[in-house]
Order: structure tokens, then sequence, then C-alpha cells
């Protein structure tokens, strides 16, 4: 699912879900969300309010383990409480539902976490609180809640799992800065985005996207036209639905 939709190809992406849920419904319900919220998802707000139905209802309790020894199975095993608050919270942000919101992220900061995942709770926290105030047009109160993140988290979960790697905030941050006139800032963490897994694949394309124009701005054509080139490869038979959404 998300080697198809690090292409653009967000039927796809879906089908495998579907997949996965005969086998998962905790791995799909995640999945889907992570993916639908990504800016460049073609979904509606009707389609958002599904889905935080759907993860309102879900009791993370019946999740069963993965029972793999190996992390790209396992990486959620532990976390699924977790990951229903934050997801619901970005959701209900998203849709502009503040003080549900606010109440998600307060939930997540009042979480007792593993050591290895001992910041991620509060990072993410800050994750919903930024979705609430960019939707809401508010962008330096969004960047500095973003900027609050410690991401001090073990390497491996970083590798296995989208959310461990702040993926979402960490590609929001570099579309805040850029917003804010600060290219240069942008541009590291959109250098990393989709390099060190392929759960981060979903970035990769619009990530090359916004560092053309970070080229192009500062007059390097050269560079503009090699990212260009790298996007227009990855979305080369993307959907008209994903690529409205970075037109």
């Amino acid at each position: 699912a998300n080697v198809a939709f690090a292409h653009g190809r967000w039927s796809e992406a879906m089908s495998e879900i579907e997949t996965l849920a005969a086998s998962s419904e905790a791995a799909a319900l995640e999945h889907q969300a992570v993916l639908s919220l990504a800016p460049f998802a073609p979904v509606t707000r009707a389609d958002l309010a599904d889905l935080a139905s759907r993860l309102e209802a879900f009791d993370p309790s019946t999740a069963e383990p993965s029972n793999s020894t190996n992390i790209l199975f396992s990486a959620h095993d532990h976390i699924h409480p977790l990951l229903r608050v934050y997801l619901l919270g970005r959701i209900r942000a998203r849709l502009g539902e503040s003080d549900a919101a606010l109440r998600l992220a307060d939930e997540l900061e009042s979480m007792t976490m593993p050591t290895h995942f001992a910041t991620l709770a509060p990072d993410l926290a800050h994750g919903v609180r930024a979705e609430l105030h960019r939707s809401a047009g508010r962008s330096e109160a969004a960047l500095a809640e973003l900027e609050s993140m410690t991401g001090d988290m073990w390497y491996l979960m970083v590798v296995a799992s989208p959310v461990s790697s702040y993926a979402a905030e960490r590609y929001a941050r570099a579309e805040l800065l850029i917003e804010a006139g600060r290219d240069a800032e942008a541009e590291p963490w959109l250098a990393e985005m989709g390099v060190f897994t392929a759960m981060e694949k979903p970035w990769l394309a619009a990530s090359r996207l916004l560092r053309a124009g970070i080229a192009e701005r500062r007059g390097d054509a050269e560079s503009a036209a090699r990212y260009q080139a790298v996007f227009d490869d990855l979305w080369s038979e993307a959907e008209d639905t994903m690529l409205a959404r970075l037109q």
C-alpha cells in the first residue's frame, strides 16, 4: 500500500489495505488513516469522518499481536492504543473539531510508554496540536508545536513505522518553513524524506517537488530540473485525483 501510494496510485493502495484487513483489522485501519492524512491523499471530509467513526469504535485491546520477531511486522504491537488516539486526534484536528482534538492531545501526553518509546506520546501530542493550528490557519503556532518535538526515537522503530519516524510531522514542518520564507531550513527536512524506509516512501515524490520549487526560487535550474524529474518518474502513472492535490 505504501509503495502504491508513493507512485500516486490511491486505488491500488486502498485495495492493498482491504487485503491487509483480512489478516489484521488494526493494521489496516492504522495504515489507512496514516495515508489518508497525507496532504496529497484524495480524501473528503466525509472520508475522514468515516475513519474517525471507525477509530472511535476500535478497541485496541482486541488487536492480535503479530507474533513476529521482525520489527517490520511487530512495530505497532505495543502501541495500538497510542496510534488510535494520535490518528483520531489528527483527524479531529483536520476536521476543525478543536475541543476533541485538544482532549486527545492531552490524552496522549498522559500515556505511559515503554522506555524505548519514551518521547513518542508527547511528541505526537505536539503533532496533533500542530495539525489543529494549521487547519485553523495559525501557521506560526503550528510550526512552534513541531519545533517542540524531541524526536528521540529508537532507530529500528523509525525504520519500521511511519508514525514513529514522525514522517507526517517532518513533512509538515518543511511545508511550514517554506510558507515562512525559510527555504534553507526546510530543505534538510525534505532531503531525508523517503530515504530510510519504505514506510516513508509516500512522502518522497511530494518532497522532491517541494525541493524543485526551492531550487527554482534560488535560481538553480539544474537542481530544480533534477528534482522535478524524480517526481515525474515516481508519479508517471499517478491518478488524477492525487495529482490535483499537488497542483
